[in-house]
């Protein structure tokens, strides 16, 4: 069968030697050209006839605009990185960093590794985790880039300029659809934020862009009963009692004396098991790597320089004491539970210090007054410790300083209530 005028077959192999057949349309009027392939001769000839109308050809030049303008958005799209290419850049220049110099065979290194694996499990859940995306004006850009698109696709798959505080009600519809718990999803948030606060560094075009976890629905992370709620259960003086008993009376005194030293200072469980004497100063305990990653000075309370002077130093060992992270938890929770106190928990001896801490400070204090509501964040760094080193536990900064938290709402959520 002829072919139609301006029309030629092209036929070539593949590579594994299979024909292929194309059909090019040539057009060279004064005020129109065209050089185009198409896939089948139905698709050349209709593309042929509507070029010999005016009509025809003012579609054909609106398609072709179509067409480039499609074709910039997705080599825009494609050039610049996703925010899952960013979170392996963050992972590579500030977590892996942080744990560099940790010993697996030590236990301070295991602790350590175990929290580097925490955190890139926060990041592996939030680039995976699959949310709605919001039409790009006309169209969305994944319509031109994925085949079988549902208007769905991972977080991580965004660009850092397309997520907004929409984007992240969305993540946390998300999860909460596949039961996450709200403090959870919360813990994920502020992982999503402290990888924005770093993009500026990342690449100095971001240096504008927007944390988009500022401005979240927070009624989205609502419990039955409210907002995340917290604990308010406090150790009675008589179950204090109680315990300390127990601890005194207890066979291996390490048990008492970590728990104890949580008590009095209000410091995580590793810390405490973990410390070493070169940590301890007359008036202060400094802790270099910390849960945050931040240096922080831990105020010692006349009672935790008097549990301190109590216990002996070992001679060649810089560690206080020789229990492991898991080995203290275990013969804790046994004691506890073996004496009906099991509502006492590890966690809660930093609650009951902070706490303490906080009625103690005062009620012309503005932190007990307020709760800490509408105060900004503690982020300053100690850089010279052992010249600035305040009188102690006399403000609200310096409390939040030692508690290792420099964020106030976090201690009036998680760890402040008061006595009843």
């Amino acid at each position: 069968m002829a072919l139609p005028r301006g029309i030629q077959e092209l036929t070539r192999k593949n590579k594994d030697g299979t024909p292929v057949t194309k059909y090019r349309v040539q057009i060279n009027r004064k005020n129109f050209k065209q050089d185009r392939l198409f896939e089948s001769l139905d698709e050349a000839v209709e593309f042929l006839n509507a070029s010999k109308s005016a009509t025809g050809q003012k579609q054909i030049h609106l398609l072709e605009e179509q067409q480039k303008t499609e074709l910039k958005i997705i080599q825009d799209f494609i050039s610049n990185p996703t925010i899952e290419a960013y979170i392996k850049s963050y992972i590579e220049t500030y977590v892996d960093p942080r744990f560099a110099d940790c010993d697996p065979k030590t236990a301070e290194g295991k602790i350590k590794l175990r929290n580097k694996a925490s955190i890139i499990g926060f990041y592996s859940t939030i680039k995976k985790t699959i949310i709605n995306e919001r039409s790009d004006e006309n169209f969305p850009i994944s319509k031109l880039i994925y085949k079988h698109y549902d208007g769905k696709k991972a977080f991580g798959e965004f660009k850092p300029k397309q997520i907004t505080e929409i984007e992240i009600n969305e993540y946390i519809k998300a999860r909460r659809k596949v039961g996450i718990k709200p403090i959870s999803i919360q813990r994920e948030i502020t992982a999503i934020s402290n990888l924005f606060k770093k993009l500026k560094y990342l690449d100095p075009d971001l240096k504008s862009i927007p944390n988009p976890t500022r401005d979240y629905d927070r009624d989205l992370l609502k419990t039955s009963g409210g907002m995340i709620s917290k604990k308010v259960h406090r150790i009675t003086d008589e179950d204090k009692k109680k315990f300390f008993e127990l601890l005194d009376n207890y066979p291996n005194p390490e048990l008492g004396w970590i728990s104890k030293l949580m008590l009095f200072t209000a410091m995580r469980r590793t810390e405490a098991v973990l410390l070493k004497w070169s940590q301890v100063f007359e008036k202060h305990i400094y802790l270099e790597h910390t849960k945050s990653g931040k240096p922080r000075i831990v105020y010692l309370t006349p009672e935790a320089k008097e549990l301190l002077k109590s216990i002996p130093k070992k001679e060649g060992q810089d560690r206080l004491f020789t229990y492991t992270v898991l080995g203290y938890d275990s013969n804790f929770y046994r004691v506890v539970e073996d004496n009906g106190l099991k509502h006492i928990k590890i966690h809660g001896l930093r609650k009951e210090a902070i706490s303490g801490f906080i009625e103690k400070i005062g009620a012309s204090n503005s932190l007990l007054i307020s709760e800490f509501l509408g105060f900004a964040s503690v982020r300053k760094i100690e850089e010279h410790i052992e010249t600035q080193i305040p009188a102690g536990l006399s403000t609200q900064a310096e409390l939040l300083r030692s508690v290792g938290h420099s964020n106030p709402a976090i201690t009036q959520n998680h760890y402040f209530s008061l006595k009843k």
